[in-house]
């Protein structure tokens, strides 16, 4: 038995006793966190709205004391058209994920709702964030399927380990490995599957 959650056209199959958050999820990213720290920036003469940027999965493994931050990305829909480079995304998200995992199992009281019929129970913010206090590890995962060989973000295969590269020089302060994976690459290494 597995918890099963949707990313895309992802399947993602976590083991049963981890504790999933899904922060797009939770009432208090929703409510509160996603607007921490908001500003206008103006870019090329638009107004741009920014605030505290998600993973799209944190799990955590109780038995192994590992609290993993996910990020998914599917370039097989398309080329990446966000203006900040792909690293300094993740390195952003993985930063205000934190914040919002510590923030949250303080002042974010909401219970866990029952999960969706066939679907993982995604735990709330504040109640996932005082599950994982007993973690030892951090672990950051870009999981990125790729667009095939040849396409502009990822001309051929050393141009991902670049990315790879970048990833562990970017987040060496919170994960000295953090990983670049997909479906192919590290995928039976991994706890969970994805399909």
């Amino acid at each position: 038995m597995s918890q099963d959650f949707q990313e895309g056209t992802l399947s993602f199959k976590f083991p049963d006793g981890w504790r999933v958050c899904r922060a797009e999820h939770s009432e208090y990213y929703i409510r509160s966190f996603q607007g921490f720290c908001s500003t206008i920036q103006h870019a090329a003469g638009c107004p741009v709205t920014t605030g505290s940027k998600e993973m799209d999965f944190a799990a955590y493994d109780p038995v192994a004391a590992t609290l993993w931050l996910i990020e998914v990305k599917d370039f097989r829909l398309g080329p990446w058209t966000k203006p900040l480079e792909l690293i300094e995304q993740i390195a952003l998200k993985t930063r205000d994920t934190l914040a919002l995992i510590s923030a949250a199992a303080i002042v974010d009281l909401e219970p866990n709702s029952a999960p969706p019929h066939n679907q993982g129970q995604n735990w709330q913010a504040g109640e996932f964030g005082r599950a994982v206090q007993g973690a030892v590890k951090l672990k950051v995962v870009l999981h990125c399927e790729l667009q095939p060989t040849g396409s502009a973000l990822f001309p051929n295969p050393s141009h991902a380990a670049n990315l790879a590269m970048k990833l562990k020089q970017m987040l060496r302060h919170v994960d000295s490995a953090p990983l670049f994976a997909n479906r192919v690459i590290l995928a039976h290494t991994l706890s969970w599957q994805v399909v």
